[in-house]
């Protein structure tokens, strides 16, 4: 028994659908491209070193003819202040591991 093809397609590679498909696909590559310049522009000046401020001034406390100069002690502070955060970022990723084995609890 044979199967009446009248009206059905011919060939599925159509040329007017392939022309639509690699239209798309063109669309999509100039999309991607655009967001990637764009990207570029954004983060160029981006890097992975970090560095606290440097500048100091002595505080001066004019009503009392005194100044506190923490300047001296900047080097200290900063050593400091980046273990705490150490510390903090290494609790939280703990406690957010542990969460996540008890289940969510």
């Amino acid at each position: 028994m044979k199967i009446n093809e009248k009206g059905t397609p011919g060939d599925p590679k159509n040329k007017q659908l392939e022309d639509g498909v690699n239209e798309l696909k063109q669309a999509q590559q100039d999309a991607l491209n655009n967001a990637e310049n764009t990207a570029k522009g954004w983060f160029s000046g981006w890097g992975f070193g970090f560095s606290l401020p440097s500048g100091c001034t002595p505080l001066d406390m004019d009503g009392y003819e005194f100044s506190v100069n923490f300047c001296r002690w900047q080097s200290v502070i900063h050593d400091i202040m980046s273990i705490v955060w150490l510390m903090v970022t290494a609790w939280a990723c703990i406690g957010m591991v542990g969460r996540t084995v008890r289940g969510g609890s």
